[in-house]
């Protein structure tokens, strides 16, 4: 499962991917899809699925990586996904693949720390892994100990693993971990030696604690885990505040962590400047832990996620131009800390040597030209990219509307 190459660049307007229905109109449909699946998901009777397209299908299950406990949803309350069965199983039979390739990534990396007596932390979602209804993984994170990280490196590139990307030759404040390492046909392993959103003064792997059925790994502490997992999703990754995968998973740790764990950990981040986000997505995974359906908070968000995933032109951009783009939507509909955060993205110092070797040039000659270069076509980068979230936010607002 090799990461994919980055698409080449394109642009255009809002034209389906597959041809078929508008970005709008499939947008609309799967707002429809999530309101169903929100109900299944928290054991309320939603009956069978609302009347839609297979795209819109295709489009849903893409954005909210939820097939797997979807279907399990269904099948014990014995409903249909009506033009969405195939869908749904293909969907659940990649995502088990990918949660049985993690899987298998996991017994290498025990097997390996167990035999050298590295310090390491399963993250996230491979938490999970062994859960009765796993969800999606698309990478396999592990918190290391930076002193364990070089030869954890070595022996993974011994056992065939090859760079995906280069590693920073001295990585900045910004940088939390290495180039990913993988196998063909297999999920990446990211091996970070700091959580970035995370408090740097908490030592995270001397509060961890073993991970059920392994040797020697661990996992975060239950309340370290929810809180790396609530701001892992809210403030690292704003396009994925809601999405049903991630509120899955946060509603996992809740249960683990028991309700007065949770309400310490939820008063912790009370002064964080994601504070009310924060505080939305865990009160949503809360009700979800506790067999409730959430209301949708994120309808509008979701709604820009749908009309991104059928949009063909947006499936054309490179992966630096798609992060970009992504960015500036959730600024615009989002908190005013979202709009603080690009606005301080667009003048950050580089922290390391441009990939470009005209401006690496550069700025080996001259640290201030470089620099000035680099902000000027950051800022020409983001400016481009706001223009195109605009027709997006356009299309996320008509679909909502046609959801109704």
């Amino acid at each position: 499962m090799r990461p994919p190459a980055p698409p080449r660049c394109a642009r255009g307007g809002l034209a389906p991917v597959s041809g078929g229905a508008s970005p709008v109109a499939l947008s609309a449909q799967a707002l429809r899809l999530r309101a169903w699946a929100l109900g299944m998901l928290g054991g309320a009777p939603a009956g069978d699925a609302p009347a839609v397209d297979a795209d819109a299908w295709r489009v849903f299950l893409r954005v909210e990586a939820c097939a797997v406990p979807l279907r399990n949803a269904l099948r014990a309350a014995g409903v249909r996904a009506g033009a969405g069965e195939a869908e749904l199983d293909q969907a659940a039979t990649t995502e088990s693949q990918r949660v049985l390739s993690a899987r298998s990534q996991v017994s290498v990396i025990d097997r390996l720390a167990a035999g050298e007596g590295w310090r390491i932390a399963v993250l996230k979602g491979g938490v999970a892994l062994q859960a009765p209804s796993p969800l999606d993984v698309g990478d396999l994170d592990l918190l290391v100990d930076p002193a364990h990280a070089p030869a954890l490196l070595a022996a993974l590139q011994a056992a065939g693993y090859a760079a995906y990307g280069e590693d920073h030759a001295e990585p900045g404040p910004r940088d939390h971990h290495y180039a990913p390492r993988w196998l063909p046909r297999t999920v990446p392993v990211e091996v970070h030696f700091r959580i970035g959103e995370m408090d740097p003064g908490v030592d995270l792997l001397g509060a961890a604690v073993p991970l059920d059925g392994t040797r020697a790994l661990l996992r975060l502490a239950p309340a370290d885990h929810l809180r790396h997992l609530l701001l892992h999703t809210v403030a690292h990754h704003p396009h994925r505040r809601g999405r049903l995968r991630d509120l899955l998973l946060i509603a996992g740790a809740v249960r683990a962590l028991g309700e007065p764990a949770t309400e310490a950990a939820a008063a912790e981040l009370a002064a964080h400047p994601f504070a009310a986000q924060l505080g939305e997505t865990l009160a949503a995974a809360r009700e979800l832990a506790s067999g409730r359906a959430p209301a949708d908070r994120w309808r509008r968000a979701s709604g820009a996620a749908y009309v991104a995933a059928a949009s063909s032109w947006v499936g054309r951009l490179g992966r630096g131009s798609q992060a970009e783009l992504s960015t500036c939507i959730y600024a615009a509909i989002g908190c005013a800390e979202d709009r603080r955060r690009l606005w301080r993205r667009l003048w950050v110092r580089a922290s390391s040597p441009s990939g470009v070797p005209a401006l690496a040039w550069l700025e080996s000659r001259s640290a201030a030209a470089g620099g000035a270069v680099r902000a000027t076509v950051r800022v020409a980068r983001y400016a481009a990219a706001a223009a195109a979230a605009l027709p997006v936010i356009r299309a996320a607002r008509e679909a909502e509307r046609r959801a109704e």
